[in-house]
């Protein structure tokens, strides 16, 4: 996703989008459009440098605390005039370890990875994080597409509670 791809990809108006971009830039940019757009997302906040997966929650991007990333995706967000409104799969626990800085990545990591704009860290996370903040946001997404199919449905054709 980048924005000059963005009318394109978004132009066949989904149900509803989940975004798991790691870079602030293209993650900032189509929570906008989208916003703009009144397109449904959930967006999937960093995982890198935790452990615990009970420490993952969904909340208001205006509402999350502790995840580096979402500081700054409030912050540029917020720069657009957008401080609230946008769900979030993030994780309270603190950053276990610090990334290695750019300069200590050696050249073999650094081929394997596709480069791009400037020398970025590695940011490791325990392999099963990803996992859970993707079916959290899953999750959420089937959640509201019932209720929202629930909220059309004629009085008379609803379930009886």
């Amino acid at each position: 996703f980048h924005h000059d791809s963005a009318d394109r990809l978004l132009a066949d108006g989904y149900d509803f989008l989940i975004d798991a971009i790691d870079g602030a830039g293209p993650k900032v940019e189509l929570i906008a459009r989208c916003h703009q757009r009144g397109q449904p997302l959930i967006s999937a906040m960093g995982a890198a440098g935790r452990l615990g997966a009970e420490h993952i929650q969904i909340a208001d991007i205006s509402r999350t605390d502790v995840c580096p990333l979402c500081r700054v995706v409030r912050k540029r967000l917020g720069r657009r005039g957008i401080r609230a409104g946008i769900p979030v799969v993030y994780s309270r626990e603190p950053v276990a370890q610090k990334p290695a800085p750019p300069e200590t990545i050696t050249d073999d990591l650094r081929e394997e990875r596709l480069e791009r704009g400037r020398r970025r860290s590695i940011q490791p996370s325990a392999v099963f994080l990803p996992a859970v903040f993707g079916l959290l946001a899953a999750q959420y997404v089937v959640n509201r597409l019932l209720a929202d199919a629930d909220k059309q449905r004629p009085q008379s054709c609803r379930p009886e509670s």
